[in-house]
C-alpha cells in the first residue's frame, strides 16, 4: 500500500492498532500532517486516531523513507528532508556538539532558561526532556532580556565556550559569548562579541582551521529592517572570547532562491576548501532551504555550489535550514530543523543526515539514510 504522504508504507494488519502505544501514535502523527494537531485525551479519540493514522500511513509499525519529490519547483539536486526528527520537541537552530563519549545537542530557546541542551552517548537517540539550560532560569547575562537564538559550543583550551544570539532591552540583537567547565553548563559571563554592522547580528558560527585559528561567522540581519543581509566573518583570539579583526563580509543573497535573504552559517575545513552552509530565504514558509559555497581561504570570497539548494521542503516537512556540520568518528553529517508541511505554527523539529564528500570537491546530502530515524 502505497500513502498519500509521499511514504512507502507496509500495511501490517489492523491487529497492529492494539499495539499502537503513544510513542507510535506521536511518530505517526508527526508524520501525518492531517493528525498532527489532533487532541488525543480520551481513549477513544485515540483509537480513532489510531485507525486514521493506519488508513493514511498504511501502519504505525512500520514506516519507511522512499524518495520524495519536492511539492514546487526548486533548483539543482536538491534532497528532500529526513522522515523522523531526533527529538519530538521544538529544537531550532540544531548544533551537536562531540564531547568524547557522548554528545550535546543544543537548540534556540528561553523556556525554563535559555538554550536547552540534551546529552546523549548516541547520535540518534536523544532525550526529549532537556538534559540541562545553558543558562539556567535566572542566570541570563545581564546584557540580555529576550531574542536567545542559534546556540554553538565549542571546546577551547579546556574550557567550553558558548556563541549565542541575544536581544538588549533596546531591542537590538548582538552575539554574546560565555565559558564553562562543564559541556552542560551552567554558562556564566557577559562578553559581547559583535552587535552588527548597521543592522543586528545573528546566528554565530566558529571555524577552527588546522593551524588552531579561530574564525567567528555571523549573519548581519538586514531583512529585520529592510536592509541586505550577509555572511561576516572576524578572527577571534586564541581563547576563543574576543574579536581581534574588523568584519569582513565573505557572502552576500545573490541566488535567487535564497529570496535576498541568507543566515545560519555553519563553516568547515575539507580537503583544501573552505565550506559554508547555509540557510536562504524566510524560515517560516516552504521556500526555505539550505546551500553551501565554498572557497579556498576562510575570508572567502564564497562561490556557492551551482547544484544549490541542496536541502530543500517535501510533502512532508517545510522549511530545511538553520543547519550546522557534525564531524566525528570520520564521518560528517548535518543536523538541521524542519516544521510540519502547512501554516508555520512555532515548532521546528531537528533532524540528522550524512554529508557525503564527491570527487569535484563538492559534499551532498545522503538520500534516503537512515539518520535520524
Amino acid at each position: 500500500m502505497e500513502g498519500t504522504s509521499g511514504l512507502q508504507v507496509h500495511f501490517i494488519g489492523l491487529m497492529e492498532l492494539e499495539r499502537t502505544t503513544p510513542q507510535r501514535m506521536e511518530s505517526c502523527r508527526l508524520q501525518s500532517p492531517a493528525l498532527h494537531h489532533a487532541p488525543l485525551r480520551s481513549r477513544s479519540r485515540f483509537r480513532r486516531a489510531a485507525v486514521a493514522c493506519a488508513l493514511v500511513l498504511g501502519s504505525a509499525a512500520v514506516i519507511t523513507e522512499a524518495p520524495q519529490e519536492p511539492s514546487y519547483p526548486v533548483t539543482g539536486q536538491s534532497v528532500a528532508p529526513a522522515v523522523t526528527p531526533l527529538v519530538h520537541a521544538n529544537c531550532p537552530d540544531p548544533s551537536i556538539l562531540p564531547t568524547g563519549s557522548s554528545y550535546l545537542l543544543s537548540c534556540t530557546g528561553s523556556r525554563n532558561g535559555a538554550f536547552p541542551l540534551r546529552k546523549s552517548p548516541s547520535l540518534t537517540r536523544w532525550p526529549t526532556a532537556p538534559t540541562a539550560h545553558a543558562f539556567p532560569e535566572g542566570m541570563t547575562p545581564d546584557w540580555t532580556s529576550r531574542g536567545y537564538w542559534a546556540p554553538e559550543i565549542h571546546k577551547v583550551d579546556g574550557m567550553y565556550v558558548l556563541y549565542y544570539t541575544a536581544a538588549t532591552s533596546a531591542k537590538e540583537r548582538c552575539i554574546g559569548v560565555a565559558t564553562s567547565t562543564e559541556a552542560t553548563g551552567p554558562y556564566t559571563g557577559n562578553g559581547i562579541l559583535q552587535c552588527g554592522v548597521g543592522s543586528g547580528a545573528i546566528d554565530p558560527a566558529v571555524l577552527r582551521t588546522g593551524d588552531g585559528s579561530l574564525y567567528l561567522y555571523w549573519k548581519s540581519d538586514g531583512n529585520s529592517n529592510g536592509k541586505p543581509t550577509g555572511i561576516y566573518m572576524q578572527r577571534l583570539a586564541q581563547d576563543g572570547l574576543q574579536t581581534i579583526s574588523k568584519p569582513v563580509l565573505v557572502f552576500g543573497a545573490k541566488e535567487p532562491w535564497t529570496g535576498g535573504i541568507v543566515e545560519g552559517p555553519s563553516v568547515v575545513e575539507h580537503d583544501g576548501w573552505y565550506y559554508l552552509f547555509y540557510s536562504g530565504n524566510r524560515f517560516a514558509t516552504p521556500s526555505y532551504a539550505e546551500g553551501v559555497a565554498r572557497a579556498r581561504t576562510p575570508d572567502g570570497p564564497f562561490m556557492p555550489n551551482p547544484a544549490n539548494p541542496v536541502l530543500s521542503s517535501s510533502n512532508l516537512w517545510y522549511g530545511p535550514g538553520g543547519g550546522s556540520v557534525v564531524h566525528t568518528n570520520g564521518a560528517w553529517y548535518l543536523v538541521y530543523h524542519a516544521y510540519p508541511h502547512g501554516a508555520y505554527h512555532g515548532t521546528r523539529y531537528p533532524f540528522l543526515v550524512p554529508l557525503a564528500w564527491h570527487a569535484d570537491g563538492w559534499p551532498s546530502i545522503v538520500k534516503d539514510s537512515p539518520a535520524g530515524k
